[in-house]
């Protein structure tokens, strides 16, 4: 068994055993009760609302807005946190009529996804008067319902909607992992794939595209910084202003989104150094693209924390799965990339009988490569479907379930074509490496595999496009 081989049978076992750690609670931020209570009649104006959820969140401007039933906003402004509880948010109400109030909330879930709802409550009898020699109190409060208990019936009748910037949102999320692709999948191309065998124009032409990956990072993260600040003010215009953007960084998803940018910054002048010494011998290469890498793993790590898996009940382990899941994809996706724009152009130039004997060299180790990270896809995918969805009617029931349901028929779909390259035009490759077997059917092996890989890159595309939708969705349950 060959050094490669071995290698990928311990990536695959590292995903395989994911799924079998203790069982994993997968779970969208949602409202779990309010005081007072979606659709309550209370019988005096309350001094305070307090909102809970079933898990942490963080508090941005306008939390919570109360308007009354003349429509004028009566909350304090002072939405914050509760300080013996970060599940609830708590508000002072200044109100004093009688009628019917609607409460708005917006907060920021453990997953760095955006959440707002609605509901009403009316109030049977307006405030008394104040006394002569008494100032009315203001920060009176209603009875505190503990989180523990039960939401009443009327609490999850909240509303909970689609944040306002969910397409922002969506198109700087695959921004971003379309830059992490780029970026980090030629680095594994070089170092796995190509190795001290490459000769001279190959490893630079392929990180070039690197370089171009790690630059679009810290573009998809001022996207997305804008695009999260927009979903949290309700507007385009809100998402720009400076009070929502301080307070959009200092959550944890903005602290996150931080250690993010700084890391594409230092990957950015790693991969600018690897490309200056690309075409030197390898061992002067070896350690500016393995120092890449393991910034590139820092990045993808950073990125499975500001995602669904950050709110499941064991967080390092749900983490790690997503983390194996996305890393497989970048190696994968990015190394098709490297492939077929900085191998195949590199080797244009090249007699035909060379060309196919770098091909059938590199293509053979690719494989392996690619096989390893489909599979450690598909076992954390389906384990990942399963902790979302918990049962096989999910997919019809919810858009997350139908969106995800769509990704897993992609990924099928681009087996196709790796199969055909595996089983049909690698063995075409290794029969044509001679010099003298310049013949029609072994050049055309090259272009059949160049027409492959590229249909493979076109799909993963479209995977990244879905995955992009799937990561604002919130899991039914």
């Amino acid at each position: 068994m060959g050094r490669m081989q071995r290698i990928a049978i311990r990536i695959l076992a590292a995903a395989l055993a994911i799924p079998l750690l203790a069982g994993l609670a997968y779970a969208h931020t949602r409202l779990q009760g309010a005081d007072p209570a979606p659709d309550a009649t209370v019988e005096e104006p309350p001094g305070r609302i307090r909102i809970w959820f079933n898990q942490p969140v963080d508090v941005l401007p306008d939390a919570i807005v109360v308007t009354g039933p003349d429509g004028a906003r009566i909350d304090a402004d002072d939405a914050a946190l509760d300080p013996e509880d970060r599940r609830a948010i708590v508000a002072t109400l200044r109100a004093t009529q009688a009628g019917v109030y609607t409460v708005q909330w917006r907060v920021l879930s453990t997953d760095g996804h955006p959440v707002s709802g609605s509901y009403r409550f009316e109030v049977a009898n307006p405030a008394p008067p104040p006394m002569e020699d008494t100032a009315a109190d203001l920060h009176a409060t209603t009875a505190v319902a503990s989180t523990d208990a039960p939401a009443p019936p009327a609490a999850r009748a909240g509303h909970l909607s689609s944040p306002p910037g969910a397409i922002g949102l969506r198109v700087a999320r695959g921004l971003h992992l379309l830059a992490l692709i780029a970026a980090l999948g030629p680095l594994v191309f070089v170092l796995a794939v190509l190795g001290p065998r490459s000769t001279p124009g190959i490893n630079a032409r392929a990180l070039r595209i690197g370089r171009l990956g790690a630059w679009l990072l810290p573009v998809a993260a001022l996207v997305m910084l804008v695009a999260q600040a927009a979903a949290l003010a309700g507007s385009a215009a809100g998402g720009l202003g400076g009070e929502m953007l301080g307070a959009v960084l200092g959550t944890q998803w903005g602290k996150l989104w931080l250690a993010r940018l700084v890391a594409a910054l230092i990957l950015i002048g790693i991969l600018d150094r690897a490309v200056a010494v690309a075409d030197r011998p390898f061992g002067s290469l070896r350690p500016a693209a393995a120092a890449g890498l393991l910034v590139g793993l820092a990045l993808v790590v950073l990125t499975s924390l500001n995602g669904h898996a950050a709110a499941a009940e064991k967080p390092w382990v749900a983490v790690a799965g997503d983390a194996i899941h996305l890393l497989a994809a970048v190696a994968w996706l990015g190394g098709l990339l490297a492939l077929r724009f900085g191998l195949y152009p590199a080797l244009g130039d090249r007699a035909p009988h060379e060309r196919r004997a770098v091909l059938a060299d590199a293509v053979p180790r690719f494989s392996t490569l690619a096989l390893t990270c489909v599979l450690a896809l598909v076992a954390t995918g389906l384990y990942q479907a399963y902790a979302y969805l918990g049962d096989a009617a999910a997919p019809l029931r919810s858009p997350y379930g139908a969106t995800l349901a769509g990704k897993l028929a992609l990924v099928a779909l681009v087996m196709i074509p790796a199969a055909v390259n595996l089983l049909v035009v690698r063995p075409r490759l290794a029969s044509g490496t001679s010099r003298d077997a310049g013949d029609a059917a072994a050049e055309n092996a090259v272009q059949t595999l160049r027409r492959l890989v590229t249909l493979e890159a076109a799909i993963g595309l479209l995977i990244v496009a879905v995955v992009a939708v799937l990561t604002t969705l919130p899991p039914p349950g």
